[in-house]
């Protein structure tokens, strides 16, 4: 797609096949006093060996009970049961601009 194309419309087979290639990751906290329960963010590389480490140093520091984690090329997903603030301080350790609250 070039510069001068308009963005595929929403719902597309376009937008959907072009959703599928941004690198993005999803973390859902199962523990149900703690919010926000789930955050979704693009981010450039989900699968280089430094966003993995960094993610796994986050991971000990927070003494998380991880329950599932799946790293693909494009996708990294993260179920595990997280601390107040979990957000911010994983935000911070992958460089991610999380959405506020």
């Amino acid at each position: 797609m070039s510069c001068t194309e308009p963005p595929a419309p929403i719902g597309s087979p376009a937008h959907k096949a072009l959703a599928e290639q941004q690198p993005e990751i999803t973390v859902v906290n199962i523990d149900a006093g703690t919010h926000p329960v789930m955050v979704r963010r693009a981010h450039y590389d989900v699968s280089d060996p430094r966003v993995l480490g960094a993610l796994a140093r986050f991971l000990e520091a927070e003494d998380a009970l991880v329950v599932s984690l799946t790293v693909s090329p494009t996708h990294l997903a993260l179920v595990a049961a997280l601390r107040d603030g979990w957000d911010a301080r994983l935000g911070r350790a992958l460089r991610l601009e999380w959405p506020a609250g």
